[in-house]
């Protein structure tokens, strides 16, 4: 129904009946109610659409932006964590770095201790090689001149020494 129809002034006048001011008030407030020509169900719908479209269109924007929020959090959370990562690596890598250099220290301690124990031994047999010699050429000397009797007898062996 539209408004152009509620609102008539064609009716037929009787003697008896309802007031034609009344008819025509109520009428007339029905009319206002309804939409206006020019407004018809397509375009009361149309507009009811455009509504659910922006309230959609704001809803969809709206969820956009805590998207890029959370995106952006989740993106510092990570930077942080990646952060705190690397520093962690780089404070287990200088601890390994320590802990290798002071275990290069002890080996090359224990290196220098067994070249000078080395040293000392081939020092010691050196000596004992010189002593031993010279023993025997003693020997030797003392038995050429008492006519080779001492020659014949095994030399003594010399006690060992004790390492230190």
């Amino acid at each position: 129904m539209e408004r152009d129809e509620v609102i008539r002034e064609d009716f037929p006048t009787a003697r008896k009946g309802w007031d034609p001011d009344a008819v025509r008030a109520h009428l007339q407030s029905l009319a206002e109610r309804l939409p206006s020509p020019a407004e018809s169900v397509g375009t009361t719908a149309g507009k009811r659409v455009e509504g659910i479209v922006a309230a959609a269109e704001q809803t969809a924007t709206e969820i956009e932006e805590e998207a890029r929020r959370r995106a952006a959090d989740l993106s510092a959370e990570a930077e942080e964590l990646l952060d705190e990562a690397r520093s962690q690596a780089e404070r287990i890598v200088a601890d390994a770095r320590r802990e290798a250099g002071g275990r290069v220290e002890q080996a090359q301690a224990a290196v220098e201790s067994l070249v000078s124990q080395a040293e000392d031994l081939r020092t010691r047999v050196g000596s004992l090689g010189e002593s031993l010699a010279g023993e025997a050429r003693e020997r030797v000397s003392d038995g050429s001149e008492a006519g080779g009797a001492g020659a014949a007898q095994p030399a003594a062996e010399p006690e060992p020494q004790s390492e230190p």
